[in-house]
């Protein structure tokens, strides 16, 4: 199941889509606090497409710009319960050079936005070379 964490259903549907084609089975979670009970809930993932720019929800996350990087603090708190999820960060902004990974299991996929095909074949790459 790959974990699709995102607010914005312009680019909700052609992704969900993209990945439908592709065989991959997709849970949406539409704010932090959705993204975040859905990690807790030990559920079986074997991915995560996160949004770097997505609302709190009702979460108090005092590390939050606005929004503008509740991504960057979800992957820090899915990264405490479940280290092993490889999680791939996408946003329409162009500063995420700036954002540092420090393990394997992260990679920053979209700077511009990536089109539904290329996120599609990152996540199919991310999932084959994990082991069973």
């Amino acid at each position: 199941m790959i974990l699709l964490v995102d607010d914005k259903p312009l680019f909700i549907a052609p992704l969900k889509e993209a990945f439908d084609a592709a065989g991959f089975i997709i849970n949406l979670a539409m704010t932090a606090d959705e993204c975040i009970q859905i990690v807790r809930s030990r559920d079986p993932i074997d991915a995560i497409v996160l949004d770097v720019m997505l609302p709190p929800g009702s979460m108090d996350l005092p590390e939050v710009d606005y929004g503008m990087n509740t991504g960057l603090v979800l992957l820090n708190m899915i990264r405490e319960s479940r280290p092993f999820i490889p999680i791939i960060l996408h946003s329409v902004r162009d500063d995420l050079s700036a954002v540092e990974t420090h393990d394997r299991l992260t990679i920053v996929a979209s700077k511009s936005g990536a089109t539904p095909a290329e996120l599609v074949k990152l996540v199919e790459s991310v999932v084959r070379s994990q082991p069973e």
